[in-house]
């Protein structure tokens, strides 16, 4: 791939460490602040790229979210080849991504939600059954949550000392790295938080490797019956019907533990501060879950419309996400400018997300929008967009609503400090500064309201 002449560069500020830290501190208004003084699109030269062209506005986010697989590929940096490896599937293009996503598919059918929906539930219970009143960070209790639910999911673990090893590695991969070392060389030396991270995620792959292991050894312990995502890899075959690889199960399942749960937990946090300091959502979901009763499975998740309003509502103002970028292999027309092959194409999803023409008084925290309507793919991209959207998209929303209404159904919450929280950028995600800091107090049991007979005649 090489790397061409852009037709007219969009402009753009000639050296991004600024913008680069500008970003670690405030990952949601950077962007508002770039277009105001470069417009949209604008080009931004990030350390180890050609540079890429980055867009907000309803026809650029249209060009690129509608160009099909062979037009753009992976974006990649050294950093990010260090962290997933080539086998990742967000490293892959072409044939190489479809037959991998095609065995990684099945996974996530909607054959198996009612499956991964009891798990969620369990967990759940569980986790909330052990929850005392008092002060609670959200990120911190959404975490162990949506780790145990991945590891029950991809391995059948129920806690014990594999669960825990698992949440420190995964903990450790996460919470020492910030973004500006993806980008920054010097700063990924041999003793760097960066390093760190890099064996946080070899210990995450030695412990599938030993689950691995572990199976092989004692197969009668695995039945044939037994579902979960590691007995399914064990069995896939590649096209030519060749078994995938350690190293290949390894990487599709440490990919899953690390980037399925972190952006999950973070915007289980993002949507429990956002129903705290908005009394009328937080009363609105209370009575469709005091209606219906919390989520069990997939059937009684279909009718809590407000509960996947508020958390679609929380992903649009808090997408964990923010900075979605693509190569391109062939040239692109974006908003005016011809992009060619070699440079980047990013969305600004803050931006996206937050257009008053889409979504009118677009800063505010109003769930009903995603009740009144629906929003097209170039609108709405919390997940990505186009043939690398999220394989594991409607999970990762299934968890969310099943956590908040757990927490929301038991316990009445209220935000430790009535002040506005702020974001900072983790190594992947925007998460919030402090967790979310709640105060809990366990909610009395509140009777679900009866049908009305179907003669019309009132309810006793």
């Amino acid at each position: 791939m090489y790397v061409g002449e852009l037709v007219a560069l969009p402009a753009g500020p000639r050296f991004a460490l600024p913008w680069l830290l500008r970003y670690a501190v405030s990952p949601y208004r950077v962007w508002d602040a770039l277009i105001r003084r470069y417009r949209d699109p604008v080009f931004i030269r990030l350390p180890e790229s050609p540079g890429t062209v980055a867009t907000g506005c309803p026809e650029g986010v249209r060009a690129i979210v509608s160009a099909d697989a062979s037009t753009l590929v992976p974006w990649r940096l050294p950093s990010t080849e260090l962290l997933l490896t080539n086998d990742s599937i967000f490293l892959q293009a072409g044939d190489r991504h479809r037959a991998v996503r095609k065995l990684l598919a099945p996974l996530f059918v909607p054959a198996r939600q009612a499956e991964h929906c009891a798990t969620m539930a369990a967990v759940v219970d569980s986790e909330l059954a052990q929850l005392a009143p008092g002060p609670l960070v959200v990120q911190e209790l959404a975490q162990r949550m949506t780790l145990q639910i991945i590891l029950a999911v991809l391995f059948g673990l129920r806690g014990g000392r594999h669960v825990a090893a698992f949440h420190d590695a995964a903990k450790r991969a996460l919470d020492d790295a910030g973004p500006v070392y993806l980008y920054l060389r010097v700063l990924r030396k041999r003793f760097s938080a960066f390093a760190k991270t890099l064996r946080a995620l070899d210990d995450i792959k030695a412990m599938i490797q030993a689950e691995l292991e572990r199976r092989r050894a004692a197969p009668a312990a695995c039945p044939a019956g037994h579902t979960d995502m590691l007995d399914q890899l064990m069995r896939a075959r590649h096209a030519d019907g060749s078994p995938l690889g350690d190293r290949e199960i390894q990487v599709h399942l440490s990919d899953m533990i690390v980037a399925g749960h972190e952006t999950t937990t973070v915007a289980i946090a993002w949507t429990i501060y956002e129903l705290c300091r908005n009394p009328h959502a937080m009363a609105a979901l209370r009575d469709e879950l005091d209606r219906h009763g919390p989520p069990r499975d997939a059937a009684t998740l279909a009718p809590l419309r407000y509960l996947e309003a508020a958390c679609n509502e929380a992903l649009r103002l808090h997408p964990p996400l923010v900075f979605l970028s693509r190569t391109v292999a062939r040239p692109l027309h974006v908003s005016g400018h011809d992009v060619a092959p070699g440079f980047g194409v990013s969305l600004m999803l803050p931006v996206v997300h937050r257009n008053p023409a889409t979504y009118p008084d677009p800063h505010a925290y109003r769930p009903e929008r995603f009740v009144e309507r629906s929003y097209g793919p170039d609108q709405f991209l919390p997940f990505g967009g186009g043939a690398k959207r999220c394989l594991g998209a409607s999970f990762a929303l299934q968890e969310m609503m099943i956590v908040v209404a757990g927490l929301v159904s038991r316990f009445d919450l209220r935000l430790r400090a009535d002040r506005p929280v702020k974001a900072r950028a983790r190594t992947i995600t925007v998460a919030p500064v402090g967790g979310v800091e709640v105060v809990l107090t366990r909610r009395r049991p509140t009777p679900r309201a009866r049908p009305a007979p179907r003669d019309g005649s009132p309810a006793r």
